[in-house]
């Protein structure tokens, strides 16, 4: 089964890490390393896949405006508009950057 979604921003500083998708994610969505994220000054919730390492998707949960979500081991977070349609748990995904450079772990 194929997924896609674009665009995907990078936060690759702790700035755009710490600001996300707020206060609406207008059709974006936002790639980041952690173990967390929270959903405060956002204005809809959002959609947060929990990606292993290699980018296999592990779960998939809903992050309500003002909550907190934690997983239990680090890895990519890749949080999405709610109404969007999300990858399926055990599928693999792989990016196509169009940056000149992507975030390491």
């Amino acid at each position: 089964i194929d997924w896609s979604f674009a665009p995907i921003v990078p936060a690759v500083t702790a700035r755009s890490r710490w600001r996300g998708l707020r206060p609406r994610s207008r059709g974006r969505g936002l790639l980041l390393w952690g173990r967390a994220v929270h959903g405060r000054g956002m204005a809809e919730p959002l959609r947060v896949v929990s990606l292993a390492p290699d980018g296999v998707v592990r779960c998939i949960r809903v992050l309500l405006p003002g909550d907190r979500l934690a997983f239990p081991a680090p890895g990519w977070l890749l949080e999405l508009p709610a109404d969007c349609r999300a990858p399926r748990p055990g599928q693999r995904l792989t990016a196509q950057p169009i940056l000149r450079s992507w975030p390491a772990p």
